[in-house]
């Protein structure tokens, strides 16, 4: 999107180079965010990964949720109908507040919401994640740079919990450098997670052969 430079409007500050470019009025932030911002943050990703050891990432730009990153290994899940990822949202709203939000969901792979009913398997990972990251929430809040973070409970049952992080506002870049952070912040709990998603699926058969 070519973006034109004017006397007055709103600023967008590319941190790449340093420059000060306006781009107007509310729609021109709009369309910068729905042409750019949205899609530009995989491209930073792939060229500048997370430093989360040998552990593969997969991210999504496009679809329902165009926000989505997940380990490599969480797809296992999705045979037992456990969608676990994390999004952020890349909104016009966050890109001006200078606000990101960086989720854990845990979602059904065929309708995008869950059964969390007492014995579903959804229900027993929550159970045990909400347990988990109790215990390592004040040590994790003493390493990260996130402002706020919340187990988030039954009020959100598809969102097992919520990091808010500060980047300078109206910045594509800083946003981009803060979500690396966001996920490398998340590590530990990456970490568990996988080995709850797998002991969790270790013993049970596939969705599609308890459909049977």
């Amino acid at each position: 999107m070519p973006i034109r430079r004017e006397e007055e409007g709103r600023k967008h500050r590319d941190s790449a180079d340093g420059e000060v470019v306006n781009i107007g009025t509310k729609d021109d932030i709009d369309q910068f965010v729905r042409e750019v911002f949205q899609h530009e943050w995989s491209d930073y990703l792939d060229t500048y990964p997370p430093e989360t050891g040998d552990r593969t990432w997969e991210w999504s730009d496009s679809g329902k949720p165009w926000g989505r990153l997940q380990p490599h290994v969480w797809r296992s899940g999705r045979e037992y109908g456990l969608d676990l990822h994390f999004e952020h949202h890349p909104t016009a709203e966050q890109y001006t507040t200078g606000t990101l939000q960086f989720e854990l969901h845990l979602e059904d792979c065929e309708t995008g919401s869950a059964d969390f009913s007492a014995e579903t398997l959804h229900q027993q990972f929550r159970n045990r994640f909400e347990r988990r990251a109790k215990r390592v929430k004040p040590a994790l809040s003493e390493r990260t740079e996130w402002s706020q973070f919340r187990i988030t409970g039954s009020l959100d049952e598809h969102v097992l919990c919520r990091a808010v992080y500060p980047f300078t506002s109206l910045n594509k870049r800083a946003y981009y450098e803060t979500l690396r952070t966001a996920v490398e912040d998340h590590e530990r709990i990456t970490s568990f997670a996988t080995d709850m998603l797998s002991e969790l699926t270790q013993s049970m058969p596939p969705a599609r052969e308890r459909s049977r």
